[in-house]
């Protein structure tokens, strides 16, 4: 069996993407969501909207963590 993970360092891909041309937001809270969409949409562009979320693993992964990895 064989597991992978991978923890990101703190790499703000809304910059990334503007530096390379594109259009990118960051939200903090679920009613900033709707106009970032919006806006990405309207900008003709590659598009990132970055939304942090907690680290707390789903049922699934902690499921599949108490089976040994197995699926």
């Amino acid at each position: 069996v064989l597991l992978l993970a991978s923890e990101l360092n703190p790499t703000r891909f809304d910059q990334v993407i503007s530096a390379m041309g594109g259009h990118g937001e960051r939200v903090t809270s679920l009613h900033e969501l709707g106009g970032a969409l919006r806006r990405a949409l309207d900008s003709n562009l590659p598009a990132v909207i970055e939304v942090p979320v907690s680290r707390v693993p789903s049922p699934l992964t902690e499921a599949v963590i108490a089976r040994g990895g197995e699926v």
